[in-house]
């Protein structure tokens, strides 16, 4: 599960509002903290759904470190991360791993409570923002 961080903004007699840096355009608003996070929650399901549909790539959660560091971060209350609860669609890839490979994979995996498929995702993920 990712969680994405977002900025709050709130001035006197407004209504708190949340905005996504990973996101430009997906913004959530409520007249309580709790009320705008809830709204985060369904804005960001609806732009992961959205970019999915389109076949756009979905970025990793930014590091708060760079958040902080946004113009738009100057004036904001504060940084909350907001759970993405969306489940990414999933394909079925068949490929060809050396046997002793899947079984140190397959050990590495069940030392962490991972799915081989989960271990495989996450060294993919983690190999991509290397090269990134």
């Amino acid at each position: 599960m990712a969680f994405y961080p977002a900025l709050v903004h709130h001035d006197a007699d407004t209504a708190f509002g949340l905005s996504f840096p990973d996101f430009p355009g997906t913004i959530a608003s409520g007249e309580t903290i709790e009320a705008a996070v809830a709204d985060a929650e369904s804005a960001l399901v609806a732009t992961l759904e959205l970019m999915t549909e389109h076949g756009d790539e979905v970025p990793e959660p930014s590091p708060l470190e760079a958040v902080a560091e946004l113009e738009d971060a100057r004036d904001a209350q504060a940084i909350v991360l907001i759970e993405a609860r969306f489940a990414e669609p999933t394909i079925r890839v068949n490929t060809t791993i050396p046997a002793s490979l899947v079984a140190r994979i397959d050990r590495e995996a069940g030392r962490r409570g991972m799915s081989r498929s989960a271990f495989l995702t996450e060294a993919a993920r983690a190999a991509l923002r290397a090269s990134s």
